[in-house]
Order: structure tokens, then C-alpha cells, then sequence
């Protein structure tokens, strides 16, 4: 991506569920190319970032997919991990810093330091070969069908307060990005596992979110703490005229189609897949 060597139609971006856009089957049904810069437990604030960066080193994509439960949490040791490409970008070294100012500033100390995390190590594993075929490749074992039932509430989008607010403030930064690059973005949410789906207690609060931070007159007051603003937006919410989001969380029915309660296999990617082109996603 930082070669310059990522062009492509349709971008994609989320987290592992965002995996499940299987490129090779995309760009078989739609014939056009695509990049995913999906990643592990990736949040919205790096992946925001790596949008900007793909959107200065690459030429501009048709359309932006994003999997918007990829604001579902944050894992420090994840995005620290990213600190291998901050050399090549000062936004990425601004994320980094702000979640660990002793591994930013180690890596400036120590190069080898820079290279110590699993993000290298992977990209290492994919040097010269794509990495377009990356997915869960295996069928749900027969404990974790037999346990969904014991399994906690799930929520789809942010559940922790202390990020919630910086979550929803990304999306509408996203958003805004493709608007000003006329660029087409659309947001989805990837299938779970069917009969855990039940377990997701938050799709309508999180769909009005959803409405109002995509909203053109969004905004997170910064000296407020995350409850007061969600206090303050509480109206907000009910007249608030942004995007909505392609919920495919029941989209795949067939339980031989998943690797655990939330990622498709190959299989169920197909399934999801056909089905977002029938709905007109990839146009």
C-alpha cells in the first residue's frame, strides 16, 4: 500500500469479520479488483488512518466497505503493533503514540524494537505472495455449537464508554473522507453464527448511532466525557438524517458456513457475498 501498488475498485475495511469479503470470489463475480485492508481486532481510529494512507499513496477506489463492527472494541497491543509502518506515516505514528508513547518512542530508539509485533511477522509470512485468500478456513466444531447458548450478550457496536465516543467521531471522519474524495462508501454488518445472533442485544440503538454520526452536522463535544455527550445526543438520535447500515448478521442460515460464532468460512462468505451483489452492494 505505501508502494503505491494497492489501486483497485472496491476497498474494504473492518476487522477479522471483514475478512469474509473474499476477494478471490468478489473479484470473480463483480470482475472488478479489489484491496482489503482489514485486519485483526482492527478499531475505527486505525483504520481510519490506513484509509487516509491508501487514499495518498493509491489512486482513489470506486466504492469504500466497511464493516462498522469493527467499533466494536480496542486492543492496545494491536494498534501498537502498527508501529512498524509509523516511518512511512505520520497519522499511523499519532495513533500509535497516543495509545503507548513508550513503544512509539522505542521504536525510534531501537529498529529492531520497530519489527517486534505479530503485524510484521505477518508480513513477513505474505512477502511476495497475496494475502487476498486470508479467512477462516475451517467448519464451527461441535462445542461451540453446543455452548451458544451459555454465551454473554454481544454488542455489536462499542461497548466500552471510554472509547465509544472516539468511535463513533472515526466513522463520521470516514465518511467525510470518501464524501470529500467522491468516493462511494457504504456500511454493513458481516453474519454471525445464526443462533447467535440472538445474542446481539443492540442492533437498534446502534443503527440510530450509526444515523446520527454519519450525520453532516455531527459532533462530539471534546471537553465533555462520553456520557455527557451521549446525554446531549439523546434527541439527537431520533431526528438524525446520516447513513444507514446493510445489516447481514442473519445472511447466512447454513451453520456449516461459519468458523465460529462470527466469521464465515469460505462457504458462508459465498453465500454472503451473492447475496450483497444481488442487493446491489458492489455497484
Amino acid at each position: 500500500m505505501y508502494r503505491g501498488e494497492a489501486d483497485c475498485d472496491i476497498l474494504f475495511l473492518g476487522n477479522s469479520r471483514g475478512l469474509g469479503f473474499y476477494q478471490p470470489y468478489i473479484e470473480e463475480v463483480t470482475g472488478k479488483k479489489t484491496f482489503n485492508l482489514s485486519y485483526n481486532a482492527l478499531p475505527m481510529n486505525l483504520g481510519r488512518v490506513l484509509l487516509e494512507d491508501y487514499l495518498a499513496n493509491n489512486k482513489k477506489p470506486e466504492l469504500i466497505i466497511v464493516d462498522i463492527t469493527m467499533m466494536n472494541r480496542v486492543d492496545t497491543t494491536l494498534v501498537t503493533g502498527f508501529n512498524v509502518y509509523t516511518p512511512y506515516s505520520e497519522g499511523l505514528g499519532e495513533v500509535v503514540k497516543s495509545h503507548s508513547r513508550n513503544v512509539f518512542y522505542g521504536g525510534k530508539l531501537s529498529h529492531l524494537f520497530l519489527h517486534n509485533s505479530e503485524i510484521f511477522q505477518r508480513a513477513m509470512f505474505y512477502y511476495k505472495k497475496s494475502d487476498k485468500d486470508w479467512i477462516v478456513d475451517r467448519v464451527i466444531n461441535e462445542n461451540m455449537v453446543n455452548a451458544v447458548e451459555e454465551q454473554k450478550p454481544f454488542y455489536a457496536g462499542p461497548f466500552d464508554w471510554s472509547t465509544e465516543g472516539m468511535m463513533f467521531d472515526e466513522l463520521n471522519k470516514m465518511v467525510k473522507i470518501a464524501k470529500e474524495n467522491n468516493i462511494k462508501i457504504k456500511l454493513v454488518v458481516s453474519p454471525f453464527f445464526p443462533p447467535f445472533v440472538d445474542k446481539i442485544v443492540n442492533f437498534e440503538h446502534l443503527q440510530k448511532r450509526v444515523r446520527m454520526a454519519t450525520s453532516d452536522d455531527f459532533q462530539t463535544n471534546p471537553f465533555f466525557p462520553p456520557f455527557v455527550n451521549r446525554a446531549v445526543k439523546k434527541d439527537a438520535m431520533k431526528t438524525a438524517t446520516g447513513m444507514e447500515f446493510y445489516n447481514y448478521a442473519d445472511a447466512v442460515q447454513d451453520p456449516t458456513g461459519f468458523g465460529d460464532y462470527q466469521h464465515v468460512n469460505i462457504k458462508g462468505a459465498k453465500i454472503y457475498i451473492d447475496k450483497m451483489k444481488a442487493d446491489g452492494i458492489f455497484d
